[in-house]
């Protein structure tokens, strides 16, 4: 099942404006979450300064995947259940695999960033019909 959004006139347009190209995607999904009123907001990366800006964004926690696993951490921060909604955003199988990872069961994993021409991400079709 495909969940929309309705959005505010603007809201895109002006969260893209608000940050550079390489945050754009980023601010937006922390935008989204906002609106919906998500309780923990956790954004995940390998560098601190994206996570400082994710913080200053709206973000409730952040998860450096460079320091420990990040699915773990992620977890961890939702008492063992995996978060509601994932967005992945830098484009990679390993990020894809990750925030499948990350979600819990019946969640929903939105893909954002764009992989290489033949890139796959597995993910076991069992896992998918829990």
């Amino acid at each position: 099942m495909r969940t929309t959004l309705d959005l505010p006139d603007g809201l895109l347009a002006a969260a893209q404006k608000a940050c550079g190209a390489k945050t754009k995607t980023m601010t937006v999904v922390i935008a989204l979450q906002q609106l919906v009123n998500a309780a923990k907001i956790i954004a995940v990366d390998i560098r601190e300064s994206q996570l400082e800006f994710a913080m200053k964004f709206g973000a409730t926690h952040s998860v450096n995947a460079s320091d420990r696993d990040p699915v773990a951490q992620v977890k961890e921060l939702t008492g063992g259940l995996g978060a509601d909604y994932t967005f992945e955003v830098f484009g990679s199988t390993d990020t894809i695999r990750a925030a499948y990872d990350m979600c819990r069961k019946s969640g929903t994993v939105t893909v954002l960033g764009i992989a290489p021409i033949g890139a796959e991400a597995s993910i076991d079709a069992v896992d998918l019909a829990e």
